[in-house]
């Protein structure tokens, strides 16, 4: 009869020490996100309209942190890219292909700077 009790308690233990484990990785997922904001855009060709109505191409993005050692992608479609990244400056590169043409795209602002809660809105013009 002791044995028997002790295995459910320690069965019991295991399912709670489970349970435990996924709420503090939800709970730590949570605040990592906190730690930083969102940057998104759209990717424009040249010449062509920049305004509500305008069309978006499709292609990548690829930011860089300050020291150039950690980079974080995206792909782009028609309505555009988000990408949430830890609070800091980066500075954005894209491309983009048309007619089988590889395009580079440059942003107007150069460096972004991403803040803790809030959206940085980065555009690429592609030439």
């Amino acid at each position: 009869m002791t044995r028997r009790f002790s295995h459910r308690l320690f069965s019991g233990g295991l399912v709670a020490l489970g349970i435990t484990v996924c709420v503090l990785a939800v709970v730590a997922g949570a605040a990592s996100g906190a730690s930083g904001g969102t940057v998104s855009g759209k990717l424009y060709l040249t010449g062509g309209p920049v305004g509500p109505n305008s069309a978006s191409l499709h292609g990548s993005v690829v930011f860089t942190n300050s020291s150039n050692s950690v980079k974080y992608r995206s792909s782009v479609s028609s309505s555009g890219y988000s990408l949430d990244l830890p609070a800091g400056r980066y500075v954005g590169r894209a491309i983009t292909t048309t007619g089988g043409t590889l395009i580079r795209c440059t942003s107007a602002s150069g460096t972004s700077e991403v803040k803790k809660g809030h959206t940085a809105i980065v555009n690429f013009i592609c030439a």
